[in-house]
């Protein structure tokens, strides 16, 4: 018997009835991800979903060549967004977590620090400054730091 650490990836992209696919890959050591679906406001959706889990085959496997798996992701939605933004990603291991958000000229507006878990994490902003006040219309920078690790993604406030 075959003893292996397998991750099952499962990704699906399109509309609602969209095509999908699976795939199967080993790993020697490391941790799945897991990352939701996310539907836009036209129906269309991508997800990516990894299980880690350990199994006993009683034939031998053939590993997956240049796999890559993501090791991080960071997604804000709505995205554009009047009143509340969700930010979800995922984090390794427990850890301190500083969030900042910047307007275009590069100022700080709005920063929090939390202690995360391991897993999948979803936080929320109310589009509101430093100072608890409304920002107004425009395109800003969602900037993440946990550990050494560093995410900025764009996000768009609209009135």
């Amino acid at each position: 018997n075959l003893s292996a650490d397998i991750v099952f990836v499962a990704t699906f992209t399109g509309e609602t009835d969209g095509s999908n696919y699976y795939s199967f890959y080993t790993l020697s050591q490391g941790q799945a991800i897991s990352i939701p679906t996310f539907i836009d406001n036209d129906g269309k959706f991508q997800a990516s979903v990894a299980l880690n889990s350990h199994f006993y085959f009683g034939q031998s496997l053939k590993p997956a060549q240049n796999v890559v798996l993501p090791q991080n992701f960071m997604y804000c939605y709505p995205n554009p967004f009047n009143s509340v933004i969700r930010i979800m990603f995922f984090m390794p291991m427990v850890d301190a977590v500083q969030v900042s958000v910047y307007n275009i000229l590069g100022e700080r507006v709005f920063s929090s620090e939390h202690t995360a878990a391991p897993g999948l994490i979803t936080l929320s902003w109310d589009g509101r400054d430093k100072n608890g006040q409304n920002l107004p219309t425009g395109l800003y920078f969602y900037h993440l730091s946990a550990g050494n690790k560093q995410m900025t993604t764009k996000i768009t406030i609209l009135k």
